[in-house]
């Protein structure tokens, strides 16, 4: 049951799509498409999530819970389709909280790990943004002056 309403979920979106957009330049635009760099961002972005739920088991292990990372995965992954179709960027995340919390039997703490791993990803990218134009020759100087006062 649970799987055909997901197959007729995924169907309805497809046909949304090619209702929404010129079917002409979505073919167009699939034929420039190169396998190679589709590979890369595909291994890239398993890369992304696993070290990202790496993070997030940790968090979750600090309070004596145990959840396999592959487990962990397939909330994140989920978390991404939710976010995706829900107008907000916290829908994935209420989303696999429910769910790591659903299986913990502890939704508090499913919550506070879930927003440690955001909150730490955030401090970790703006970081590594400052660092970036700090040591950028290429950015426009309104850029460089905000960063440096």
């Amino acid at each position: 049951m649970k799987r055909s309403v997901r197959l007729a979920c995924g169907v309805v979106l497809l046909g949304v799509l090619f209702v929404l957009v010129d079917v002409k330049k979505l073919l167009a635009t699939f034929a420039e498409l190169r396998l190679d760099y589709i590979c890369y961002l595909v291994v890239l972005s398993f890369l992304l999530i696993w070290v990202s739920c790496l993070k997030w088991q940790l968090f979750i292990h600090s309070k004596g819970h145990r959840v396999s990372i592959w487990r962990l995965m397939k909330f994140y992954t989920m978390g991404y389709f939710f976010n995706t179709f829900i107008p907000s960027f916290v829908g994935g995340d209420v989303a696999r909280s429910l769910q790591l919390g659903t299986m913990l039997s502890d939704k508090t703490q499913a919550f506070l790990s879930t927003f440690l791993e955001r909150f730490t990803g955030l401090i970790a990218m703006t970081l590594l943004a400052f660092v970036f134009v700090l040591f950028s020759n290429d950015l426009p100087w309104g850029v460089c002056l905000a960063v440096h006062l």
